[in-house]
């Protein structure tokens, strides 16, 4: 079913440049035609508007079936002016499939990064934490335990028995159906040391929840992202789903119209 699309043509994302960077010993031809290149002006052209009562976009992807070249900006108020008016009309959906590969358990760097954006923290912060969930914490009858194996490393490597354990816990916790044939294997640097395996919890059978009450906040907030991402290691890439629409715009005269496609 067609679906007619209101939208206002924006220009956005013009930029231009009369600066010359990089290294200076060009011949003058070809100094002057990278100067050329760089104060040439560029932009995307974009709609906004509601279908079916909610806001959606689109960009142009084509004009005339060649990709668009919107420079200098008359060209692009060009095709602004001759869409003015006419309806978007939905001319085909494409159903394409994403999927995305777990990311690797942490190495001291991949922490610092993922704390530093998803709790907050300071490097420092992450390394005094991580230092206290090695050396132990103390879980009533059990004395002091630690979490995590050794904080400073730069391997992704993980030991066949941390293997062995994580697979068991996301089969009996998720269900097999997110658990690979075989463990999931990530490539080192080249110039990574090795020396110690990635950072990962020292059991699986302490879940964050069941110690939070033996831990500091920071404790507990670090302890549950490296056990979050040492179980997500180890599960089937993620499967996201995407329907591109496109939009043909209606020609006017004879006149060929873009079309545009989702944003």
């Amino acid at each position: 079913m067609a679906e007619h699309f209101a939208r206002t043509p924006n220009v956005l994302g013009w930029q231009t440049d009369n600066e010359l960077s990089g290294p200076q010993d060009f011949s003058e031809t070809t100094r002057v035609d990278f100067q050329d290149w760089l104060r040439r002006q560029y932009g995307t052209l974009e709609a906004q508007g509601e279908a079916q009562g909610k806001q959606c976009g689109a960009k142009l992807h084509k004009s005339d079936d060649k990709k668009p070249e919107l420079h200098p900006r008359e060209a692009a108020q060009g095709v602004v002016d001759a869409v003015s008016g006419e309806p978007f009309v939905v001319s085909a959906v494409m159903q394409r499939e994403r999927r995305k590969r777990p990311p690797a358990p942490f190495t001291t760097s991949t922490m610092q990064q993922e704390a530093s954006k998803q709790l907050g923290f300071s490097s420092q912060r992450t390394m005094r934490t991580a230092q206290q969930l090695y050396e132990g914490v103390e879980l009533g009858d059990e004395g002091g335990v630690g979490l995590i194996t050794y904080m400073r490393t730069d391997s992704t490597r993980v030991a066949p028995a941390a293997l062995d354990g994580v697979r068991e816990f996301i089969g009996n916790e998720y269900g097999t159906r997110y658990l690979p044939e075989k463990p999931n294997t990530y490539s080192n640097r080249k110039a990574a040391q090795d020396a110690h395996e990635a950072i990962r919890p020292t059991s699986m059978e302490r879940d964050p929840e069941q110690v939070r009450a033996q831990l500091t906040a920071d404790q507990f907030y670090l302890y549950r992202l490296i056990w979050s991402r040492f179980v997500a290691s180890q599960m089937l890439p993620a499967t996201f789903g995407k329907a591109p629409a496109f939009l043909p715009v209606a020609a006017s005269m004879g006149t060929p119209l873009p079309v545009m496609g989702p944003t």
